[in-house]
């Protein structure tokens, strides 16, 4: 009976171990954000595993925990703006402890919102950020000269990055990066593929600086002249559908999700064996998008 204790109890004074590093993170209403590892849909696949402290006590030894590189990759670029913009983010030493502890060590589950935000709660966050990488793509050339054949490659990624408000689950901001590099390699030598696919993925990110509202959903500041938003609920019919605003992704049902009062636009609602639902509407307030999907099926009857 006892034996059956022990597990359980090392796990969850683990756990407890990580959450407590968290204590005092969060002052009142003081930011602090947590980034997560990036969900990674790409082809392109390299794990690497590092060592973790998931003890108080310096002499027990340290647990491996392994994950993607190109999930790995934009959590260190999105953390790197985020202090220089002055915003606390939270230790990844105590992420990457609850993560390989607990019920939220499988990277697949960093995609659901609701599980991101309980432990966003537990390491004492205000906001998530959290994305997808959801292509690396490389295109080759070749052409001849003097003598010596040249190879020219262009690695292009997309990411999709989300803001999430932890108290509310909201979705305050979303959208789509792309980053492209090129390079020449020839007999001579030249440079490797995933040396520049995360150097694309840098210059995806990078653009985030300057994208004012993604910095403004981040600080909860505002400037003269903001467009109002509300809040519009999608709850379609079934759940799990996939929410794309004027393109982008930005979630899967239900969500809610901020958008500018008086400005019309685009919605689809997709999910596989599913016909696709678009609408064209104007956000208001109070408004909730349900509309009940059609099987694919029922289109060929």
């Amino acid at each position: 009976m006892k034996t059956r204790q022990i597990v359980p109890n090392l796990v969850t004074g683990l756990v407890a171990w990580a959450v407590s590093l968290a204590t005092g993170v969060s002052g009142g209403s003081e930011l602090v954000v947590l980034v997560l590892p990036f969900e990674n849909l790409s082809a392109a696949k390299s794990m690497t595993t590092y060592e973790v402290m998931t003890s108080p006590d310096p002499d027990k030894p340290k647990r491996s925990f392994s994950i993607d590189r190109y999930s790995e990759a934009p959590r260190g670029i999105l953390e790197d703006i985020f202090v220089n913009w002055g915003v606390k983010v939270v230790e990844r030493q105590r992420v990457d402890a609850l993560l390989l502890e607990s019920e939220f060590g499988r990277l697949s589950g960093l995609v659901d919102t609701a599980k991101a935000v309980q432990l966003g709660k537990m390491l004492g966050a205000t906001t998530i950020v959290m994305g997808t990488v959801a292509d690396v793509n490389t295109h080759k050339s070749t052409f001849s000269g003097y003598g010596i054949r040249t190879e020219q490659t262009k690695v292009t990624a997309l990411l999709r990055v989300r803001v999430i408000e932890i108290e509310t689950g909201l979705v305050k901001y979303s959208t789509s990066v792309e980053g492209t590099a090129s390079y020449s390699s020839s007999a001579f030598g030249g440079t490797s593929d995933s040396d520049v696919a995360f150097q694309v993925i840098r210059n995806a990110l990078e653009k985030l600086r300057d994208d004012v509202n993604f910095k403004q959903s981040l600080l909860g500041k505002t400037t003269e002249g903001k467009v109002q938003e509300v809040a519009i609920r999608f709850a379609p019919v079934p759940e799990n559908c996939d929410i794309e605003i004027d393109g982008f992704y930005v979630g899967s049902s239900p969500v809610t999700i901020n958008l500018p009062t008086n400005k019309p636009v685009k919605v689809r609602i997709t999910k596989p064996g599913y016909q696709p639902w678009e609408v064209s509407m104007v956000p208001k307030e109070g408004l909730v998008v349900k509309p009940e999907l059609a099987r694919e099926q029922d289109q060929k009857k």
